[in-house]
């Protein structure tokens, strides 16, 4: 090769011409390619953010679902029956999102909640679960965005219910036989209302009083009243009982007549009737089936934080009234301490039974709140004082017995002594404290509970079967039972007509119960 064709060679290497378009068309390639990128990506943010808001959106309108629910069964019935405790009041003919039928349905700005819960009615606890719908914006037109909430919402009835059963204000009997179905034994006063559906007779000094006048005493017997003895009378004719109503007057249920006088008969009232009308009896079993089922402490609920040897509330399963429980006899008031809590989702007692032995001059102190359910039977023997706190109403499957002549169980003790305050305290106070002990069991006499000589007690009774007082006991109250016997010396005292009763109170409707906000529990 010459050295002018290596100079033209080297020349042409050398040559720069033509690079410019080269390197413009290489920096235009990666632009492209980047704002391809900056567009991709910020589509793709709009759309994340678009699905995001949609999501939160959905969110909201499940949590809207959610108060809807727990307003609806805040609510009550038509009846004045809260809605919370109707397993029905959360479902209707809505399509749920998971495809069932059951849903309730609420529109709102930018959607819907679809919603539906179940009742577990031993715990009064409702699931919820609440679907919230949005459109979905980066789908097709007819899709949406779902959020699914699940929660539970806490009934909680109140303590205090108020008072719709007339008999709770009555010493009251509920059969109707050819004999005596309250029988007052000698020297028994009585200075409470009186209701039978049978016949009321009075022995030796037994006597029916009116001792303040502003107290109402009302005698109803739809049967007749045997006044068994000269000395027997009811009212007084200074201070004549209100109302007397019956079929008769006399000296024995064989010998009876109208009108009853107060010169012939010893029977002074404001005023008379002849022709009653019957009063309804809250001792149908179904009390006691209902709360089997749901009492807090109780068979099918058992205490959430316990000490010591509560009762044995029993293992869930049926029922059954044929017998005095499957959990035996226990001790109410014993020589150790015991506790059995049950509380609600976040912590607040709804159920408690609570016992604390006396110490010194402290009596014996029993902590009772709420419906509480024993399978068993249950007794007081410890010949002592013994005071109760609360508002409550405990049932048994069996018996409830007080032996022993110092055995007391008060709602307010006596200053300075060993017996019950009778001056007035619990009737002051029983609107807000009070015990009724609910008992379906035999004792093998007939009665479902029995108080033995000299004993002591304030609140409620329900007996299935009958109730016996021994003589010389002390009792203020009401008595709800098919037959009562009232013994020797025995004083049976009133309360003011009673505005509230515990709740769970037999023939007592459940009227008014509070629902705690809903407790998220996935979503």
């Amino acid at each position: 090769m010459t050295r002018l064709q290596l100079t033209q060679i080297r020349l042409r290497l050398a040559d720069e011409r033509g690079i410019a378009l080269a390197m413009a068309l290489g920096i235009l390639v990666v632009l492209a390619i980047m704002l391809t990128a900056v567009i991709d990506y910020s589509a793709s943010n709009a759309h994340h953010a678009s699905r995001s808001k949609a999501d939160t959106l959905a969110y909201t309108l499940a949590e809207d679902g959610l108060n809807d629910a727990a307003a609806l069964l805040s609510a009550n019935k038509a009846d004045g029956t809260t809605k919370a405790l109707d397993s029905t009041s959360l479902t209707s003919t809505g399509t749920c999102p998971d495809g069932t039928t059951t849903c309730l349905v609420g529109t709102y700005d930018g959607g819907k909640a679809y919603y539906k819960g179940t009742l577990t009615v031993a715990s009064s606890l409702w699931t919820v679960t609440s679907w919230g719908e949005t459109r979905n914006p980066t789908g097709p037109p007819t899709g949406h965005v779902y959020r699914k909430l699940t929660a539970k919402i806490q009934v909680i009835a109140d303590a205090s219910q108020q008072a719709n059963v007339a008999a709770f204000n009555y010493l009251f009997a509920t059969n109707s036989t050819s004999g005596c179905d309250i029988d007052l034994g000698q020297g028994v006063t009585v200075d409470y209302s009186v209701y039978d559906a049978g016949n009321l007779c009075l022995s030796n000094t037994a006597i029916i009083q009116k001792p303040v006048s502003g107290d109402a005493v009302n005698v109803y017997i739809m049967g007749k009243i045997a006044l068994k003895s000269p000395q027997n009378q009811i009212g007084s004719s200074t201070t004549p009982v209100d109302s007397v109503r019956t079929t008769g007057c006399g000296a024995a249920l064989t010998s009876t007549h109208t009108p009853c006088t107060g010169s012939g008969d010893k029977v002074w009232a404001s005023t008379y009737d002849y022709a009653p009308t019957p009063l309804i009896s809250p001792t149908s079993t179904s009390n006691w089936s209902k709360y089997y089922t749901t009492g807090q402490p109780g068979p099918n609920n058992a205490c959430t934080t316990s000490s010591g040897t509560p009762p044995p509330f029993g293992n869930g399963g049926s029922l059954n009234l044929a017998t005095n429980g499957s959990q035996g006899s226990f001790n109410l008031t014993p020589g150790t301490a015991y506790s059995c809590v049950v509380p609600d989702l976040r912590g607040n007692k709804i159920g408690e039974i609570s016992w604390t032995p006396a110490n010194g001059s402290t009596p014996g102190t029993l902590t009772m709140l709420g419906v509480i359910y024993c399978d068993c039977s249950m007794y007081i023997s410890n010949n002592a004082m013994n005071v109760y706190n609360g508002f409550a109403t405990l049932y048994l499957t069996g018996t409830f017995t007080m032996t022993n002549s110092n055995s007391r169980l008060c709602a307010s003790k006596a200053a300075g002594s060993t017996d019950c305050d009778f001056s007035g305290i619990f009737g002051q106070t029983a609107q807000n404290e009070m015990l009724i002990i609910a008992a379906a069991g035999d004792d093998g006499s007939g009665n479902s509970l029995t108080f033995s000589q000299g004993t002591e007690f304030q609140g409620g009774l329900i007996g299935i079967h009958n109730i016996n007082v021994g003589q010389s006991s002390m009792f203020q109250g009401a008595m709800i039972t098919p037959s009562i016997s009232i013994g020797q010396s025995a004083i049976i005292k009133p309360l003011p007509v009673l505005q509230n009763l515990p709740l769970g109170a037999p023939g007592n409707p459940t009227t008014h119960a509070s629902l705690q906000p809903p407790y998220v529990t996935s979503g």
